[in-house]
């Protein structure tokens, strides 16, 4: 049953208690306050202003014997500060007559070092309170710096959260390859978008309703089950095509790269080609800043837009899909011998775009046809193969060609 108690502990006995308490159990965000908030709360303490009390709860693992549900941040600052990790601000007053402006713990006067390590702060301990309780109480105690949305989903728990957190802390893509620090959660959102659009088998509107829901419906998640096998599957090989670190892999590039990765692996015969796809987005990124730089009266259509649903980041469904649609046509051009892994017949809607860029629209013309439309729509157009799937032919962007109805209609006629 749950009990509540309150206890009023001195500063210098938090200090002594500081390998007892977890300040970051699985539900909090790590350290967020700035030096100058830390600077403004000791200067706080020194001056005797009054601290609004702190929560912990009573547990028992290993080394620790409490966790901090809330006050983490002001725990920190006077642990941090008892260590001389950081002065006061260097404009600060004078404390009966005493400097303290730029001075550190062990630089404070005896008296200003007493009245720190005297100084009370109250706690309100939780005994027997359960996981759902704590993040209850987690999550409406935050002030000074609110949750993001990110660390609001990672104060839900469950088994998704667990595996999510799991991928964000440890796996190599984001430990060495990413080009964006951990900052309150970021590793942990990505991956969560990533796993969305994973269940979703598609690009998906990957927003905080969305990834909420996707946690809260999966709070029992196998690290076995299917799934999972397949987003550690993927990391895999975007680890391997990316072994360094990436500054092109920022949040956006990163979730997209993954929803490439994932289809290429599902449908191209893809396997130890890592290395040319990291060459590739390379490549598509140095083309695309070039494109920026020049004047816009001269700048590709595409890569103006794609720039535009780059600029609006990662959570909209149209922003993913016109991103995927884009890379996966560039991808094609570039590995233009991926051939599909049942080898069917038709060209994919990616190849085709691809094959359509490839001859800018043009038709192919090969049988001189006087009927040819030579200049093709998007959405009228054949995609051909050079050598026949029926004589052998694959299919592949480097066996197809562009025709317009006319010309592939005459060539049938042929055949």
């Amino acid at each position: 049953m749950l009990r509540v108690n309150l206890v009023p502990w001195p500063l210098h006995s938090l200090w002594t208690r500081e390998g007892k308490i977890d300040p970051r159990p699985a539900y909090q965000r790590g350290p967020v306050w700035s030096i100058s908030q830390k600077q403004l709360f000791i200067d706080s303490i020194l001056r005797g202003y009054d601290i609004p009390k702190l929560y912990l709860r009573r547990i028992a693992r290993g080394p620790y014997e409490y966790e901090v549900v809330d006050g983490q941040q002001r725990m920190r600052a006077v642990w941090e500060f008892y260590r001389n990790e950081y002065p006061l601000s260097a404009d600060a007053q004078e404390i009966d007559r005493r400097e303290i402006a730029n001075k550190t713990y062990d630089e404070l006067p005896d008296e200003l070092k007493d009245v720190f390590q005297g100084y009370v702060l109250h706690f309100t301990v939780f005994e027997e309170a359960d996981d759902e309780v704590i993040t209850e109480m987690f999550i409406r105690l935050q002030n000074g710096v609110p949750l993001n949305s990110a660390e609001k989903r990672n104060a839900i728990g469950g088994g998704m959260r667990d595996f999510i957190h799991e991928l964000a802390e440890s796996h190599h893509l984001f430990a060495t390859s990413v080009g964006f620090r951990n900052w309150r959660y970021s590793h942990d959102e990505i991956a969560g978008q990533m796993m969305l659009v994973e269940l979703n088998g598609r690009p998906c509107n990957v927003g905080y309703t969305q990834l909420r829901d996707m946690y809260t419906s999966n709070t029992v998640f196998r690290v076995g089950s299917p799934k999972a096998g397949r987003i550690k599957y993927v990391l895999n090989f975007l680890a391997r095509a990316f072994p360094e670190r990436t500054p092109e892999l920022t949040k956006v590039m990163s979730l997209s790269m993954y929803t490439i990765a994932s289809e290429v692996l599902a449908k191209y015969a893809v396997t130890g080609l890592h290395k040319e796809f990291g060459e590739w987005l390379l490549d598509f990124e140095a083309r695309r800043r070039e494109d920026e730089a020049r004047p816009s009266d001269q700048r590709d259509a595409d890569g103006m837009e794609f720039q535009l649903y780059l600029s609006q980041g990662t959570a909209g469904q149209t922003g993913l899909e016109h991103r995927h649609r884009v890379l996966m046509s560039d991808l094609l051009l570039a590995m233009p011998n991926l051939k599909l892994l049942d080898d069917r017949r038709q060209f994919d809607q990616y190849q085709r775009l691809a094959i359509f860029r490839k001859h800018n629209g043009e038709c192919a013309n090969p049988e001189n046809n006087e009927a040819c439309s030579v200049k093709c729509e998007w959405d009228n157009f054949h995609a051909d193969h050079i050598v026949p799937w029926s004589g052998g032919g694959r299919t592949t962007v480097s066996n197809g060609q562009l025709l317009c109805p006319s010309c592939n209609a005459k060539k049938a006629d042929r055949q």
